[in-house]
């Protein structure tokens, strides 16, 4: 089919021959005057012609696509990845895939207009899926080529093997490597790690525990480089694709003793079937895990964490026990199945964290009491100012042990705002950071008194939580030095390490912007990428320590630079 102006342009030349011209001359025996008439004419039908043109190009393009183009890297070698599974979509059902060459190039064609998510996969490698949070999609418009290069983290091994006591290869023993990957040694008392995603790691090692006589010496849990004690295990650093190996755990021995008790309901009966757990302290980690409440992105600190280091479940007289726990400062939970509530929201029913301090003998008649569920109303104070649009109080409430329990405050019976099915326990009552336009949390007041930045215990006869709320907050934006798509920290200074921190990600030119900032002293940090296992907490502070510095007044906007950081590899 002839395109429009295909016809429209032989007409005119049909026209200027029977008007005698030769193509692209002027017609013969025309005079000047006529011929800037017919200048003008060809003037207007340019001005008409134009638009129509650009039109009619504009739907050439969008019916043959544009073009997405890239590479991708290894983060370590900087070299191609051949045979990566790549994926683009679009929310309204537009998809595309291709699969890197042996240099890791790619190329699609025919693309619609729209904004592209995209995902990268290959076996060995970590999977990459993008946009990361606050990062804007990846735009193609009607015709012009747009490039997607991207860096992939390959996963690393790690081997070793086990040794009895007496140096001997230790078979069927239980090997764990960070909080996901467990493998069991063989009969050499080998044992080997795929697939560990670039990270800090400790090693443990743990047979079965035989029941013993109290104070009987037996096999315990052991760290390498062979330690029981955990502040003493040594830190592996995995990279991107590394093969570690050579990594000796030698199994120690130690006193162990019984631990004996009862489950009781919240009536004083027996309670049979219910789960019984041992606690020991768990990793320090911190920037170990990312939430998102109300467009807000923050990273969370574990830092006194527990991790589950033996399990039960209660007879039918309620009694339970544990046969071999070595010395040291042990907590027992119990807790029930699920249950869901009158607003059909599932919950659990527990004791509570009981302190089990283990020294030199058997521990008997524990008792392990279910305690009655509670709820804490929420409200907010907003002084003299009109509260905002949809205001209401955004906390979270984080117990000892650093996990999180509810992100925000929910409807209670009644119309208040507050937690349901509470444990009683001590928690810190954690701000959402910039959840409330245009205003910050200056105080929480728990019976009087301000708790913001504190533990508090938080018990059923515990008064209405009240979160002070003052206009004007701060901002803070600024320019990371080449760290486009860069992942910006805003640290609040102070001796405690906070639980939460708030994130931006750096967008072009490496801008970012902080809202709805509390008046305060602060660091800003720009890590290039945070590991989902997160950082110890030296390289974590070592960061802070050189980070930018910024005071914060009320109202005030302030403006900085700040240098990149290359998270560890």
């Amino acid at each position: 089919m002839n395109a429009p102006w295909a016809s429209l342009t032989r007409r005119d030349e049909k026209s200027r021959r029977c008007a005698g011209q030769k193509p692209g001359g002027r017609p013969e025996g025309l005079t000047p005057q006529a011929e800037n008439r017919a200048f003008a004419g060809g003037i207007f039908r340019k001005k008409f012609l134009a638009p129509l043109l650009l039109l009619f190009a504009q739907a050439a393009s969008a019916q043959n696509g544009a073009t997405i183009e890239g590479s991708v890297s290894n983060s370590a070698t900087h070299t191609g990845v051949p045979g990566v599974n790549i994926t683009f979509w679009t929310q309204r059902g537009a998809r595309y895939t291709a699969t890197t060459d042996s240099a890791g190039n790619f190329l699609i064609t025919g693309v619609l207009p729209g904004e592209y998510d995209s995902r990268y996969e290959k076996q060995g490698f970590v999977q990459l899926e993008l946009p990361h949070f606050g990062q804007p999609r990846l735009r193609v418009g009607l015709s012009a080529a747009v490039r997607a290069d991207v860096e992939m983290s390959a996963l690393g091994t790690v081997s070793g093997r086990v040794l009895d006591p007496e140096g001997k290869p230790a078979p069927k023993v239980k090997v764990e490597i960070g909080a996901f990957h467990t493998a069991e040694t063989d009969a050499e008392g080998r044992f080997a790690f795929q697939d560990v995603r670039p990270g800090s790691y400790t090693l443990r090692a743990s047979g079965k525990l035989e029941e013993a006589q109290g104070g009987q010496p037996q096999i315990v849990p052991t760290y390498y480089p062979s330690t029981t004690n955990q502040t003493e295990a040594e830190h592996i650093l995995v990279r991107g694709g590394a093969d570690l190996g050579g990594y000796e755990i030698r199994l120690q021995t130690a006193p162990v003793y019984h631990v004996r008790g009862v489950v009781l309901d919240d009536m004083g009966k027996p309670a049979a079937n219910a789960n019984v757990k041992l606690l020991g302290h768990g990793e320090r980690k911190m920037l170990a895990g990312r939430v998102i409440t109300y467009g807000v992105g923050s990273y969370l600190n574990f830092l006194d964490t527990q991790r589950e280091e033996a399990t039960t479940v209660s007879h039918k007289d309620g009694t339970f026990e544990f046969p071999a726990i070595g010395r040291g400062d042990w907590s027992l939970e119990v807790d029930s199945a699920p249950e869901r509530g009158g607003n059909n929201e599932m919950y659990v029913v527990s004791s509570g964290n009981v302190p089990l301090p283990v020294s030199d003998k058997d521990v008997d008649n524990v008792e392990l009491r279910f305690q009655p569920s509670f709820s804490v109303q929420v409200t907010a104070d907003w002084g003299d100012q009109k509260p905002p649009a949809n205001g209401r109080p955004n906390v979270t409430l984080m117990p000892s042990g650093g996990m999180q329990v509810q992100m925000a405050a929910t409807p209670l019976p009644g119309g208040n705002l507050g937690f349901m099915h509470m444990m009683p326990g001590r928690y810190r009552i954690v701000p959402m950071p910039g959840s409330t336009q245009g205003f910050y949390a200056s105080a929480i007041m728990v019976g009087g008194q301000d708790v913001l930045g504190q533990e508090v215990d938080l018990t059923a006869s515990t008064p209405p939580i009240t979160v002070v709320y003052r206009p004007n907050p701060g901002s803070i934006r600024g320019t990371v030095d080449q760290g486009e798509g860069a992942i910006v920290l805003l640290w609040p200074d102070g001796s405690a390490v906070p639980p939460m921190v708030r994130s931006v990600t750096a967008g072009a030119h490496g801008s970012f912007e902080f809202p709805n900032v509390a008046p305060g002293e602060y660091s800003v940090v720009a890590f290039d990428r945070i590991d989902e296992a997160g950082a110890d907490e030296s390289t974590v502070l070592g960061a802070i320590a050189g980070g930018t510095r910024v005071s914060v007044q009320e109202g005030g906007a302030e403006s900085i630079q700040v240098t990149l950081v290359h998270w560890p590899e």
